[in-house]
This record gives structure tokens, C-alpha cells and sequence, in this order.
């Protein structure tokens, strides 16, 4: 393929695999349309995933995310190839009607120019499919332009957030291999990349095999049918959650940055660890207990979930405020609150620390 053929392509979304694994499996098949309840109030989401058919009866067929296996509808495999010395990459879970967020990005956390005398970062935006005539042709404008968008095969909705994280573990392993660290982000989140890169990149750059994220040691599995994250009895029996009150540990998806050199066992774990809809549990939690000898670092001490929060720590501290990421923040506020930390810590004089803790 020439350089400039950047892939824009539908997929057959017909699967028929015959003997994966003889011992376990038979067929893969797609299935969609869930039905949940949440607040009493019956509503019908889709969930796409990947059922291989168990042959002994005793056991449940194994379900897999779906992007493990679908084609890509737009993609630039190029994004990272043609970057020698790629310091870190950063994707960024998006919803594809936010263009405005994506915007905001491109000119905030993903502009290396801000940072470049520290290293060199690309951004790549995930998406899922549309079913909006009008929007579909303004995103392939967009991709045309920026050429960071990577959409999968699979539809865009809440309860296939799993999937699009597995799409992007899929990508960087087979495109993205020589950068030295991954950063995922929501697109509704302010982070200070320069101060990142100045301080705490150094310290990671020298570590290998590591987990920087918000570490959720005691969330509890909802058992309770009225709420959105309810876990079926079906579902905890095949994760393995039977009789456990809180999930294994994982990390809050707002911002988790990893070392590369885990990336293939993490993705290798996608195709024997059941699937569960709830992205963050999965994407980086239950995949991870096959990761082994990993360190667990902190975010503790650098964001918040709440604006006032940050704003009260800039206006306490100034630029000796820890916090470089506020997240789950309005539109509107987005790049005030990046500017707000930013401009903060160019007169900072200290470092920022990494906690393990």
C-alpha cells in the first residue's frame, strides 16, 4: 500500500470461524441489543461482542469483545511509523458527533508544540460506527484533514465502550510499537501535558512494565437490577465475581498511561478473558490480572473530578499545585481549566513526584 492510501473502507460484518479452538469452541457470532434498567426505566442499548460457542454443555460460551476481530473504517497507519524517537501516544476515547471536543484537544493536550523540547507525542481519536448520514461524511472530512481518527466496525455507543478500548490495544500493537509510553484519555478532560512531560515522564521513561492511573481498590459490583452498572448473576459467574463484593482492582478511564512493553499481553488476555461491558473493570482491570509484575503508580495527587477543586488548589497553591489533570468537565470549560494549569506551572520550582502510594 502507497503511503498516501489512507484506509476508508466498510468491512463484511458476516463471521463464520470454524475450529479457533477444537477443545473449547466452535462458532463466533455477533450480537447486539440489551436490554437494562436504570432508575426503573427500560432501555434498550447495544452491546456487541464476540460468542464462541462452548461444546461441553456444562460451560458457557466464551464472550470476547467484537474489535478484536472487525476491519477498520478509517485509519492512517502511518500516525506513529513516521516518528523515529515517539515519546509517548495518547488516545483518546471520543464520541463521534463531539468535533468541538476533539478541537479543543488538537489544540490543548495533544499540541506538542508546548511541549516539544520535552519530547514528541502523537494523538490518535477512537470512534465507533454511526448510523447519522449527515455526521459520517463531516468526520471522513475531518479524518481527511487531521488524519488521527481510527473508527471501528462496531456501533458507537456506551455499552461498546469495551470495544473500542480493545480497538485501540489492537492498533498500537500493530502500528504503534516504538512508542514509549501510551496515555488513554476521555475527551472531556483538561491535562497538562507539558508539566507531564517535564517532570513525571523522565521518571517513567527509565521504568519498564508500570500502570500510572486513579486505582479503584473498593468499587463495588451492583447487584441492584434498577442501576445502570448491574452485573447479572450469568455475568458474575463467568467473570469469576461469585459471592465478591467489590471488583478486582482497576483504573478510573479518565487518564491511565502504561509502559509499551505490556501491550501484547494485555491484548493477548482480550482472547481467553470473558467480556464485560463495563470498559474501565475490563479494559483495565480484569485484562490485567494476566499482566504480571507490573508497578502500580498513582494519580491520587494530580487530578480532580471536580472543577472547584483545581481551581481551589491554584488559587491556595499556585503553580506548586499537583494537579495536572481535571476531568468530566463541560465543553465550555475545557480549555480554561487547561489554561488555568498550564500558564500555572510555567513558574513552578519544584517536581512533580511519581506515588505508589
Amino acid at each position: 500500500m502507497e503511503k498516501s492510501d489512507i484506509i476508508m473502507t466498510a468491512t463484511d460484518r458476516s463471521i463464520n470461524e470454524e475450529g479457533i479452538n477444537s477443545n473449547l469452541m466452535t462458532t463466533v457470532h455477533y450480537h447486539t441489543a440489551v436490554h437494562i434498567s436504570t432508575n426503573n426505566v427500560s432501555v434498550k442499548e447495544n452491546t456487541e461482542y464476540i460468542s464462541i460457542k462452548s461444546k461441553s454443555p456444562k460451560r458457557h460460551n466464551l464472550l470476547i469483545p467484537n474489535d478484536l476481530r472487525t476491519k477498520y473504517l478509517l485509519n492512517n497507519p502511518y500516525l506513529c511509523r513516521d516518528v523515529s524517537d515517539l515519546s509517548a501516544f495518547i488516545l483518546i476515547h471520543s464520541t463521534p458527533n463531539n468535533f468541538e471536543k476533539r478541537a479543543l484537544v488538537r489544540r490543548t493536550m495533544a499540541n506538542n508544540t508546548y511541549y516539544k523540547q520535552y519530547g514528541t507525542t502523537r494523538a490518535l481519536f477512537l470512534l465507533g460506527r454511526i448510523k447519522s448520514e449527515v455526521e459520517q461524511p463531516l468526520i471522513n472530512k475531518e479524518f481527511q484533514q487531521f488524519q488521527d481518527i481510527l473508527q471501528g466496525d462496531f456501533l458507537d455507543s456506551y455499552r461498546n465502550l469495551t470495544n473500542k478500548g480493545i480497538m485501540g490495544y489492537r492498533w498500537i500493537s500493530e502500528n504503534c510499537m516504538n512508542a514509549k509510553m501510551f496515555i488513554k484519555v476521555d475527551e472531556d478532560i483538561a491535562f497538562d501535558m507539558r508539566i507531564f512531560m517535564k517532570d513525571l515522564y523522565p521518571q517513567l521513561s527509565k521504568k519498564r512494565r508500570y500502570l500510572l492511573c486513579n486505582h479503584q481498590v473498593t468499587s463495588p459490583i451492583m447487584r441492584d437490577k434498577t442501576l445502570r452498572w448491574y452485573v447479572t448473576d450469568q455475568e458474575a459467574e463467568i467473570l469469576d465475581l461469585q459471592g465478591m463484593k467489590y471488583y478486582p482492582i482497576y483504573c478510573s478511564g479518565f487518564a491511565v498511561i502504561m509502559s509499551s512493553d505490556v501491550i501484547f499481553e494485555v491484548l493477548k488476555a482480550a482472547h481467553f478473558t470473558p467480556f464485560i461491558w463495563i470498559d474501565d473493570v475490563y479494559l483495565y482491570g480484569l485484562l490485567w490480572r494476566n499482566v504480571l509484575q507490573v508497578t502500580r503508580y498513582y494519580l491520587k495527587p494530580n487530578f480532580s473530578l471536580y472543577e472547584d477543586e483545581v481551581r481551589n488548589c491554584f488559587e491556595l497553591l499556585g503553580p506548586n499545585c499537583d494537579m495536572f489533570i481535571s476531568a468530566e468537565l463541560r465543553t465550555e470549560v475545557i480549555q480554561k481549566m487547561w489554561e488555568l494549569m498550564h500558564f500555572a506551572h510555567l513558574n513552578r520550582n519544584t517536581t512533580l513526584k511519581l506515588s505508589t502510594t
